[in-house]
């Protein structure tokens, strides 16, 4: 008895000790991530020019507001960032924080996930109103549309790589639909995105509903650049070239890409980075330069016949509703560039996942932490990230290869 009593007691302070050192390392470790991270910074844009950023806030008299139904505020309204070639040399280490709105919003309403990638102060290197570029050079336009609940900063790292080779690159937060949106008076805007609940049909009408609604957004940014073209006190002031403008979008801002490249003359290339094709023929050809780039990951997902796991992540409950999903990603990128015919690329980016093509792909870097839980799966099941998530290819590695395919096109068009 008295050895069993021995043994017991051993074995409670082993186990008392192993607790102990558990919440020790898990302190540490919280200590550090919440105070002690050195800070990241974005990639450092490889073109001759500093890069410059305005925020404005227009609204589109013509149209109502959808999702809102404020007397106060009845019409359309958007934020709109501008990224531009600016006076002055890029610096080695950059000084602008990341989207603090963003960071904010995470820190208040996702504190887990706000722990896992923004606790780490990150900087990125556009110049809040910085002088543009002396001189009398004109610059083309590039437009940029988040993927559903992005905003207008969710690819600040491309469109300040473009914005140093001479882009002046523009990016719009669809509100309602954004993830977040505040505006100047202090308004905060949260997503009004339903779940995807219903049939593969019914969320295809929702989402071709919402696709009509961005391009129209799009429309109406490309019609007040035209007005800052024109306007003497604008820093913009006959420095643009707006009938001259490319478009890339991230996954469903990769299907207004497409749409506004079929609908806008103003608009004569555009990118598609894994974003499935909605809309009214999604699939007729619009005779303009057009690049596909894909996710391997997601990708892989439609070499040959899908799990149930795949079917989980995109909702489908049939085999018909399967051959429907198919038929908007790779299978539409095909049937888009034949009747096209010519100028059309489509890119597979191996171990890239679906979110790899936003800036996220370089706060997951930022985070050892949020690497250990995406390679074990654990993210995905905690919720942590969206259903297809990111793929094991590095953070940087993949802005990178992306920003060159950026450059190459629209250089090339």
């Amino acid at each position: 008895m008295a050895r069993y009593s021995d043994f017991l007691k051993s074995f409670l302070k082993y186990c008392l000790s192993v607790i102990v050192g558990v919440i020790l390392i898990i302190t540490l470790y919280t200590i550090y991530l919440l105070w002690l991270q050195p800070p990241f910074y974005f990639p450092k844009p490889t073109g001759p020019y500093a890069v410059g950023t305005k925020t404005y806030h227009w609204i589109d008299k013509n149209r109502k507001e959808y999702f809102n139904e404020d007397p106060k505020h009845p019409n359309r309204e958007l934020m709109v960032k501008i990224w531009y070639p600016a006076k002055g040399n890029l610096v080695e280490k950059p000084t602008t924080a990341y989207a603090p709105y963003k960071v904010n919003y995470f820190k208040k309403y996702k504190p887990l996930a706000w722990l896992l990638g923004f606790s780490r102060q990150i900087y990125s290197y556009g110049h809040t109103d910085a002088s543009i570029v002396a001189g009398e050079e004109r610059f083309p336009i590039i437009l940029f549309s988040s993927g559903a609940g992005g905003f207008s900063d969710s690819n600040t790292a491309h469109c300040e790589y473009l914005a140093s080779h001479g882009y002046v690159v523009v990016g719009a937060s669809h509100s309602y639909e954004s993830l977040i949106v505040q505006f100047p008076d202090g308004r905060i805007v949260l997503s009004k995105k339903d779940p995807e609940t219903g049939s593969i049909l019914e969320r295809r009408k929702v989402t071709n509903y919402d696709l009509e609604i961005r391009i129209a957004d799009m429309r109406f940014v490309l019609d007040q650049l035209e007005k800052l073209n024109a306007d003497k006190a604008s820093i913009f002031y006959q420095r643009l070239v707006v009938n001259n403008s490319g478009i890339f979008g991230q996954s469903l801002g990769g299907a207004v890409a497409a749409q506004l490249c079929r609908l806008d003359p103003r608009v004569k290339a555009g990118v598609n980075m894994d974003g499935s094709l909605f809309g009214p023929n999604a699939t007729t050809s619009f005779d303009k330069p057009f690049m596909f780039i894909a996710a391997g990951e997601t990708a892989k997902m439609f070499d040959g016949p899908m799990t149930q796991n795949d079917w989980k992540k995109f909702g489908i409950k049939s085999h018909a509703e399967e051959q429907l999903v198919r038929e908007l990603y790779l299978d539409g990128y095909k049937q888009l560039a034949q009747a096209i015919g010519h100028d059309v690329y489509i890119f597979v980016v191996k171990n890239a996942g679906h979110i790899d093509f936003t800036d996220l792909a370089l706060i997951k870097q930022a985070s050892p932490l949020s690497q250990i839980l995406i390679k074990s799966g654990l993210a995905d099941k905690l919720g942590i990230i969206g259903r297809l998530g990111f793929g094991p290819i590095n953070g940087i590695q993949i802005t990178e290869i992306t920003n060159i395919y950026l450059l190459a096109f629209f250089n090339q068009y």
